[in-house]
């Protein structure tokens, strides 16, 4: 199941989204990956080799 399509169900009457909502919909919209995170952490560790020290 969609979590967002049960916040989309939530609006009432087509009206502005409730706080709720709008949180829910900001939450969900975040990518998690560590891709970024990866790759510093790679990156740092070519730093700290016995090669570069």
């Amino acid at each position: 199941p969609d979590p967002l399509m049960m916040y989309e169900g939530m609006q009432y009457g087509g009206g502005e989204k409730t706080p709720l909502q709008r949180i829910a919909f900001q939450l969900f919209a975040i990518c998690t990956n560590s891709v970024s995170c990866e790759c510093l952490f790679s990156m740092f560790g070519l730093i700290l080799t016995h090669l570069h020290s």
